[in-house]
């Protein structure tokens, strides 16, 4: 990494040149990008619908649900299949593994579905469709009138405003929803037919036959290719009755006088001449109303990769223009729009993060005390954040909540490594270095560990991509930002801040003093420093009273722990949180079967409490089902939209209260909307049959309804309604040349006509449908039903059928083909896991029936999940930040040391969550993740200068003490700046991005300053322990083997004596240059041993008489000295002097000069002259020089 500042220090006009690219790009992506409220997400399910008109539930679950179940088990990666089958239709949710390819899942579904099609019902169609968050509308409207019936106001909106809101970029449609759509009428006229005889199914196959369009072929003639179409398209109700109808068959016979010819046949008539044609309104199935005036929808559905923001815009530019061509008679009114709600919480992460970026930078300048230094760091912030805005770009990710929460927090931690990087370059210059040499050297010291500190950051995220659910989905995005900006610091730090040092900072004088004059003239100022004379106490403590303070220090921290632990036991529970949005939806159950003006008196009640809350901009409310989130027809949603200035939460609860005190047998509950996440707690009940099923929901929801803390209680199981079935007989229909399905569509077609076609009726298509006969109003009316037979005998329904009053649910709700149903509830408090598990508690205390079961499900199940994947995560971070230090310091226990405090920096997180009562959720746990990274950072720094001072000869103590003491301003500042970063985010100053980044700033504040004070106390207490072990173990090793070499010399002086003195050589014999020869390289000559002996012996155990050379005469001759090798450095300096050297006296192997200074292989590793140096055959040993 060191390289990487080289080499920029030496291209610094290409730095500038590639800086201010960045800082262009930068801006222009974040100008240019997507705005969302979420991160786009491929949601993994399947969506299969079947239509089967006339069937009953039951008959749909049997006949067409099941199999459907059957074949989408066989797909692979399927998780869960639910299904819901009412009257005429189901709908089968299948729900996979994510990271699976929507487009992949859609195709084999469809395949599965295709496969079992010819095995259900003829009438049976299906159909296969995504599941994303584009079938969302991004806005709906709501259009009212006071003076225009719905038919006429729709008519303006339809012809004026739908064309010009569709032509607005990103749009993909606009439809109106809750009108009744208009149709087709032919009303026989029962005279008529009988004078013409015609019966009325030669009327409706007239109708059916015509008004269709048969491609016939093509001609090829005088080189032209001729397509041929057969048929007129129906496009008025004048053609419809222009229509011929020719009688199926002949005259009656007995028509005839006796004796005379056969009647004639009877002509073809027109359709006027035997039916009224008319354009009637289907009847109303649902009442809509806004601030209680009659209203219908208004959609805005959006293309994939349509903007939000910007078709928000656009549709809002529309309705403006196109106002008074709607005239005052319409008034339009937004319902619903996500883009002022994405807009203003980008707009307040935006401001969040200035203010933490000016409050970092006023920590750095007080601490620095110069604005040149200040000013050099400053640019660090905004050119990282720019980084992480143009790899945004490059991976397709957009400007969302998720997004930008990871950015407004990277703006306290991007600055740490150029802070860093600045105070130690600034300090080499204020002893007196040359400005580049200062900026080098100070740049050397710290490159690795900077690298290793944000490698770890950094690495602490990759984790996640094994994080699966929706959490991993949802928070990948953060984490690839959070990634982006930290790297940027980095590079930045290496590449930028060294350049800017060069440029900005100014050594100090140096006039006529000595360089080592100034240095220790700044570690004086250092020492004087307030921080310095409040912490050096300490640290000096710490070394001196060694095992006082281990004790003490172990103890208090053992104490902490026990703290932590209590904090994580009484510590709230939640899972991603609520966003603040402005836009509520409530719900209110009626019971099955509800006529609409029952309803619609309902509804009235709830509308006059709405009406009198000034903080509610606009209410709608839709009887019979919601346009965006469906429901049936006795279901009444209201769509709620308040001032986005006021206190939702407080919103929230004023509506509990509202509905709790409402004259309604059916209190309205509060449900969420467009938001992500939630608190919603989900049982799902299980039973063998339906009315075991009943009765084990309402035993479930009675539990929960007496739970406190368990708000908006309510059961997906619907009471079972009155219905009339007619079973049909089929010995007796066969006898008359009948079947189930035709008697089927005979009643149908009684109740609602026969569908004969379409016609396209001003530019729309409706349905053409002929009116066999007044619809039964009673059950007698009902048997009494007239049916043609095949051979053209009319009989009454009761001959061939069975008509009875039953009571049956309608639907049927089956989950993995088990009948099942859901009962939910919302937390009134944030701690979702106290109250889930109040619930076990209490599901376990039930006496269900037999076969049925209730378990916890829902986001209970989501939260326990996905604490176990992000527990897993946080593991699996720690052992990646192990790897990366041990790669750091070339030592298995020394990252040990640094990961032993990870855990106590969690008490301050816990305690700080406590203390503001924000749950710990999703979004804590990621902040927890993103802490394991910080922590580790200063120590790394902190420990790698330690242990670049022992390596310069330090004894351990005074190592400790110096480096510590040297990072305290740069481990202070960082921390005090990222917590002045954060502290906006952390009080809720990001808006409707809080309960993502609120919790995140929160649990690193807090541990920050535990952290903090773990790196300035317990990591040099646990150095130094761990150290003096290992000093002491080398020690008695190093003990061992020199009794084993004494006796090893004893036996050699005795072999001698007894072999004589002919015997071979001594080893006092042997020149000294050459005992080591093929053991070790031979020294150079001008580093040869002096050859004038120390001792009888020549090179003993014996310690030679102190040289008489002062040290101050040393270092004036290394000073003299302009080599930059160090080494030859000294070699010169004290070869000028007149030393000689010799072997050091205590390893009698390496070569020393002067007696005890140090040993030619230990000045060789160190970097400036030290008072005490170690010997380099056993570090352990220090020699003093003079």
């Amino acid at each position: 990494m060191n390289r990487l500042s080289v080499m920029s220090l030496g291209n610094r006009a290409l730095v500038l040149l590639i800086t201010l690219a960045v800082l262009f790009f930068g801006v222009v992506a974040a100008l240019s990008a997507k705005r969302e409220l979420f991160p786009e997400m491929s949601l993994p399910m399947v969506m299969v619908s079947a239509q089967y008109q006339g069937a009953t539930p039951q008959v749909v679950e049997g006949q067409v649900t099941e199999p459907l179940e059957q074949a989408l088990q066989g797909v692979e990666g399927i998780d869960t299949v639910t299904s819901t089958s009412s009257t005429g239709s189901t709908q089968i949710m299948a729900e996979f593994d994510y990271g699976r390819d929507q487009d992949a899942l859609v195709r084999e579904t469809q395949v599965a579905v295709d496969q079992i099609a010819p095995m259900l019902p003829d009438d049976v169609d299906t159909s296969v469709m995504a599941m994303s968050t584009d079938m969302m509308p991004v806005m709906l409207l709501a259009a009212s009138s006071e003076n225009l019936d719905q038919q006429a106001m729709a008519s303006t909106i339809e012809n004026v405003l739908i064309p010009e809101l569709e032509s607005v970029p990103g749009v993909r449609s606009a439809n109106l929803t809750g009108l009744p759509a208009d149709r087709v009428e032919v009303t026989p006229d029962e005279d008529e037919l009988d004078k013409a005889g015609i019966g009325v199914q030669d009327l409706a196959d007239a109708l059916e036959a015509s008004g269709l369009l048969m491609a016939g072929g093509t001609i090829d003639e005088d080189g032209r290719s001729l397509s041929v179409t057969t048929g007129d398209q129906l496009t008025d109700l004048g053609e419809i009755e222009d229509l011929w109808v020719r009688p199926s068959a002949g005259a009656d016979p007995s028509a005839a006088l006796p004796g005379a010819p056969p009647a004639p046949a009877p002509s073809p008539v027109q359709v006027s001449e035997i039916a009224d044609v008319e354009l009637v309104p289907e009847a109303a199935t649902s009442i809509a109303r806004l601030d209680g005036d009659p209203s219908v929808a208004l959609m805005v559905m959006a293309t994939p990769d349509g903007n939000t923001v910007e078709i928000s815009e656009g549709v809002q530019k529309v309705l403006d223009e196109q106002s008074d061509l709607l005239g005052d008679d319409v008034s339009l009114s937004v319902v619903f729009d996500q883009a002022p709600f994405i807009n203003d919480s980008i707009t307040d992460m935006f401001e969040a993060g200035g203010y933490g970026l000016v409050a970092s930078v006023i920590v750095i300048l007080v601490f620095m005390l110069s604005i040149r230094s200040t000013l050099v760091v400053a640019v660090s912030i905004p050119v990282s954040v720019l980084v992480a805005f143009v790899g945004m770009q490059a991976f397709g990710f957009t400007l969302n909540m998720l997004t930008l929460a990871a950015i407004t927090i990277a703006i306290g931690r991007v600055v740490d490594d150029s802070i860093v990087v600045l105070e130690n370059i600034r300090r080499h210059m204020d002893y007196g270095k040359e400005r580049m040499a200062a900026v080098k050297d100070g740049v050397r010291e710290v490159a690795t560990a900077v690298a290793s500190s944000s490698f770890a950051t950094i690495a602490v995220f990759l984790p996640l991509a094994f994080v699966g659910g929706m959490v991993g989905e949802l928070f990948m995005p953060f984490a690839v930002t959070s990634s982006l900006a930290l790297g940027g610091s980095l590079i930045v730090a290496l590449t930028i801040t060294p350049v800017l040092c060069y440029w900005f900072l100014r050594p100090a004088e140096v006039g006529d003093s000595t360089r080592e004059e100034i240095e220790r003239k700044a570690h004086e100022r250092e020492m004087r420093s307030p921080m310095q004379r409040a912490y050096l106490p300490i640290i000096r403590w710490i070394t001196t009273k060694r095992r006082t303070a281990t004790v003490v220090t172990l103890a208090a921290s053992v104490l902490v722990f026990v703290g932590t632990i209590a904090l994580a036991a009484n510590s709230q529970t939640d899972w991603l949180g609520e966003a603040e949005e402005n836009t509520y939806t409530v719900v209110q159950e009626l019971d099955p079967g509800t006529s609409l003006e029952t309803a619609d008196a309902e509804a009235v009640k709830v509308e006059e409490a709405l009406a009198g809350m000034a903080w509610i901009d606009t209410y709608q409310v839709n009887i019979g089902g919601n346009p965006m989130m469906g429901g049936g027809s006795s279901q009444i949603d209201y769509t709620i939209t308040a001032d986005p200035d006021t206190d939702q939460i407080r919103n929230r609860d004023v509506l509990r209260d509202t509905f709790a005190d409402l004259d309604t047998e059916y209190e309205p509950r509060l449900d969420s909307m467009g938001g992500m996440g939630g608190s919603g707690i989900e049982v799902q009940v299980t039973a063998e049959d339906q009315d075991t099923l009943a009765e084990a929901a309402g035993m479930v929801e009675d539990e929960l309804r007496s739970i406190d803390g368990a708000d908006d209680v309510t059961s997906g199981i619907s009471a079972s309604q009155p219905a009339l079935e007619v079973h049909v007989d089929g010995e007796k229909a066969v006898e008359e040349g009948l079947s189930e399905s035709m008697i089927g569509q005979t009643v149908s077609a009684a109740f609602n006509g026969r569908n004969v076609g379409t016609a396209t009726i001003e530019d729309i298509r409706r349905d053409v449908v002929v009116l066999v006969q007044d619809a039964p109003q009673t059950v007698a009316e009902l048997e009494e039903l007239p049916i043609t037979t095949p051979t053209g005998r009319e009989i009454e329904l009761a001959d061939v059928a069975e008509v009875t009053e039953v009571q049956q649910p309608p639907e049927l709700t089956r989950i993995d083909g088990v009948t099942s149903t859901t009962v939910t509830a919302n937390p009134s408090a944030s701690d979702l896991g106290a109250v889930s598990g109040e619930i076990m508690t209490a599901l376990d205390g039930l006496d269900l029936p037999s076969g049925a079961t209730a378990s916890l499900g829902g986001v209970s199940q989501d939260q326990t999940e996905g604490f176990a994947q992000l527990g897993l995560a946080m593991l699996a971070a720690i052992v990646i930040c192990y790897l990366i230090m041990v790669a750091t310091f070339k030592s298995l226990l020394q990252p040990l040391m640094l990961l032993i405090s990870i855990p106590f920096a969690a008490t301050g997180s816990l305690a700080l969550l406590l203390m503001t009562g924000t749950p710990v959720g999703a979004a804590a746990l990621i902040g927890m993740l993103m802490l394991i990274g910080i922590v580790i950072t200063n120590a790394i720094v902190l420990m790698d200068l330690i242990n670049q001072n022992r390596a310069k000869g330090m004894e351990l103590g005074e190592a400790i003490v110096e480096g510590a003491r040297h990072r305290l301003r740069p481990i202070l500042m960082t921390a005090v700046g990222t917590i002045a970063a954060l502290i906006p985010m952390a009080t809720g100053m990001a808006g409707g991005g809080a309960f993502v980044s609120a919790p995140v700033a929160l649990v690193v504040i807090g541990g920050l300053i535990t952290s903090t004070l773990l790196t300035l106390i317990l990591v040099p207490v646990l150095y130094q322990l761990v150290e003096v072990r290992r000093l002491k173990r080398e020690a008695k090793a190093e003990a061992r083997r020199e009794r084993r070499r004494a006796r090893a010399r004893a036996k050699a002086g005795a072999n001698a004596a007894s072999n004589g003195s002919a015997s071979a050589a001594t080893v006092g014999d042997v020149p000294e240059d050459r005992r080591d020869e093929g053991r070790r390289p031979r020294l150079p000559s001008w580093a040869a041993p002096s050859s004038q002996p120390e001792n009888s012996s020549g090179c003993g155990p014996v310690r030679p008489p102190r040289s008489r050379v002062s040290m101050a005469a040393i270092s004036s001759a290394v000073s003299s000295k302009s080599n930059t090798s160090m080494f030859e450095t000294i070699r010169e300096g004290v070869t000028d002097l007149g030393m000689t050297t010799r072997p050091c006296w205590r390893c009698q192997r390496s070569t020393t000069w002067a007696g005890d200074l140090p040993c030619r292989r230990a000045i060789a590793t160190t970097s400036s002259w030290p008072s005490t140096a170690p010997c380099a055959s056993g570090l352990q040993a220090s020699v003093t020089t003079p």
